[in-house]
């Protein structure tokens, strides 16, 4: 018999098993990001700035006052004679500006127009009569001369002081040249004497004695300004009030 055949050898043990896979590591979360910081509060808002309520239309009634000139509102503590002297232009002013008022309204005028005009000239005697009792009034003659292009001056005699000059209708002399302010000078009695001084004009004036300039007005915001407002006048003086040309012909208690 044939030999048998050779016993199958054994299958070899199958490789151990693969360990798990460990599970895979859980991510880390990022840290948050840092809490901001609340922002300050805001300043208090300013309080809205206070106006003035507009003023209401003006009704029917007295007109109101003039203020007086820059030069007399900001002007230093004056003498009783000077006072009385800024009261009056005040009130002149007052009182031109009524008969302005009267004229543009022709034949219908006011009441309180006629009679603001007659309380104005009330107190502008009464204020007369005051200097009078303060100081011996004074009187002066003066002299325009011609302007360019007139052949002849003119000549005025002034019974009384102050005497404003300029172009409005409530100066004692009412020159026409557009050089000059509304209210551009006036001469003043302080005492015995008689001042000039400008009121705040825009052009100036001088005052030439002898040939020789002896005070200048510089004009309103001149880079040079004169420590004194005012400059005694005396007779022969020539004034310049901007370009026009007056000579104090003669002063004193009465002139011709």
């Amino acid at each position: 018999a044939p030999p048998p055949p050779p016993a199958a050898t054994a299958a070899p043990p199958p490789p151990p098993a693969a360990p798990p896979a460990p599970p895979p590591a859980a991510k880390v979360a990022p840290p948050p990001p840092p809490v901001a910081k609340a922002a300050p509060p805001p300043p208090p808002a300013a309080p809205p700035a206070v106006r003035p309520a507009a003023p209401a239309a003006p009704q029917a009634g007295p007109a109101p006052q003039a203020a007086p000139p820059a030069a007399l509102a900001a002007g230093p503590a004056a003498s009783p004679l000077r006072q009385l002297s800024e009261k009056l232009l005040v009130h002149r002013n007052n009182l031109a500006n009524l008969r302005q008022q009267a004229t543009d309204a022709g034949r219908n005028v006011p009441k309180y127009v006629t009679d603001g005009i007659d309380l104005e000239l009330d107190a502008i005697r009464a204020i007369e009569g005051d200097i009078q009792k303060i100081a011996p009034p004074l009187q002066m003659r003066l002299k325009r001369l011609p302007e360019p292009g007139e052949t002849d001056g003119e000549e005025k005699v002034f019974r009384h002081l102050p005497i404003v000059i300029g172009r409005s209708a409530a100066c004692d002399w009412q020159l026409d040249n557009t050089q000059i302010s509304q209210i551009h000078a006036w001469l003043v009695q302080e005492g015995n004497q008689v001042l000039m001084e400008d009121l705040g004009s825009t052009n100036g004036g001088a005052i030439i004695r002898n040939g020789s300039l002896v005070h200048r007005f510089q004009p309103r915001g001149g880079l040079e300004q004169q420590a004194a407002s005012a400059m005694t006048v005396q007779a022969k003086d020539l004034l310049y009030v901007a370009t026009s040309r007056l000579t104090v012909e003669e002063q004193g208690p009465e002139v011709s």
